[in-house]
């Protein structure tokens, strides 16, 4: 796993909303809805030719606890697969369609040197299988990452579905631990993220829970640590309505944009009143603090293809905005307000439109950051976008 966050540390009084993409525990590629404990769908779907179980005496590999598949006889697995009416189901691990590549990595080890086999199945609209990809594995004693990848060419396709498999023959008395599996639409085997809870979460990483839902499927690069890009579009992240009480605010997001046309919402907080971080159509961001024009803009400078550092700050009678440290608007005297029930949206403002371009941090603090704070949190994160 790559080191992130190290240095300067970001202020956390008053934090109550913090996405970092370049958290491991904030998002992952991966589809597999238990991947640090395999036995949680292994179990329920049961296994050929061979016992399961959780083995909490085998030191962990990367996942939480390994799964024993004690091998009974010939051809031993198990799959997500469920057959038959109402096949639909938590096991079909993700939509899919011909044409894309998949792959499904695993750790593994085994009590003597065998083989085996991973697969990828293609579904179809009840869930059951059309066809079965599968590469062939070496098992050693040592825990090893191996990894199968396809690109899917059935005749209709609608989830994805995985398998491991022990020995085709000869395995039974063999003994096979299985941890921290993955799959995931990629050409290869990403890094193993355990803290994975669902390839369509942006996880809220100040341990508040607020995490955010990624629609229209936003893309995820490990790029200056993590990032998820947004199509000016349909994408964008929300969270559930959040219901604060406050006086003063702060909201900070780091975005490079690949386009600067038209209005872009970046990071809002709307109901019937407005907070929020937009770069207005031919003009500089704006930091808006409520509605009916209360805001300040800032320089109309902006170029695509450079990561900024934007913070709006509200102290009770003025807002303040910042780029890159640096005050860029204000302070100028504004009137807010002091409670909102509403969701965070990042990537997208209803009034304004979306972002076209990579968001890579989103927070939000319930009082007003000073400036020595905002440029603690600049140089907490400077050093991952050339800053």
């Amino acid at each position: 796993m790559s080191a992130v966050n190290n240095g300067p540390q970001i202020v956390r009084s008053g934090l109550v909303l913090d996405l970092d993409a370049s958290y491991m525990r904030s998002y992952s590629p991966n589809v597999m809805p238990n991947p640090t404990d395999i036995f949680a769908w292994a179990g329920v779907n049961a296994a050929n030719a061979a016992t399961l179980s959780r083995d909490t005496s085998m030191t962990r590999q990367y996942g939480s606890i390994p799964m024993k598949m004690a091998v009974t006889g010939n051809d031993p697995f198990t799959n997500t697969i469920n057959y038959g009416p109402g096949a639909l189901s938590t096991w079909n691990l993700a939509p899919a369609a011909n044409g894309q590549t998949w792959t499904i990595s695993v750790y593994v080890k085994a009590s003597v040197a065998t083989t085996g086999e991973l697969f990828l199945m293609p579904a179809d609209s009840n869930g059951v299988a059309i066809t079965s990809y599968f590469g062939a594995i070496s098992i050693s004693t040592s825990w090893t990452r191996v990894s199968f990848t396809v690109t899917i060419s059935a005749a209709t396709t609608a989830f994805i579905q995985g398998r491991l498999d022990g020995p085709n023959s000869g395995g039974a008395g063999i003994n096979i631990w299985w941890d921290g599996m993955q799959v995931e639409r990629a050409s290869s085997a990403t890094t193993f993220n355990p803290y994975y809870i669902g390839n369509s979460i942006w996880r809220d990483v100040s341990s508040n829970n607020r995490s955010a839902t990624l629609i229209g499927n936003p893309s995820f690069s490990n790029t200056n640590s993590g990032i998820i890009s947004f199509d000016g579009s349909t994408q964008y992240a929300t969270t559930s309505n959040i219901a604060l009480s406050f006086t003063t605010f702060t909201m900070e997001c780091l975005v490079k944009y690949n386009s600067l046309s038209g209005n872009q919402g970046l990071f809002t907080y709307n109901n019937s009143n407005f907070i929020n971080l937009w770069k207005g159509s031919g003009v500089g961001m704006r930091w808006e603090v409520n509605s009916g024009g209360q805001a300040i803009t800032g320089t109309n400078d902006l170029a695509t293809g450079v990561w900024y550092h934007f913070v709006g700050v509200y102290d009770g009678s003025r807002g303040i905005l910042y780029r890159n440290a640096v005050i860029n608007a204000g302070p100028t005297t504004l009137t807010s307000h002091t409670s909102e029930a509403a969701s965070f949206e990042i990537g997208r403002y209803a009034g304004a439109g979306n972002t076209n371009g990579n968001i890579a941090i989103a927070k939000f603090y319930t009082r007003a950051l000073t400036a020595i704070e905002v440029s603690q949190n600049y140089e907490a994160t400077k050093s991952r976008f050339g800053f």
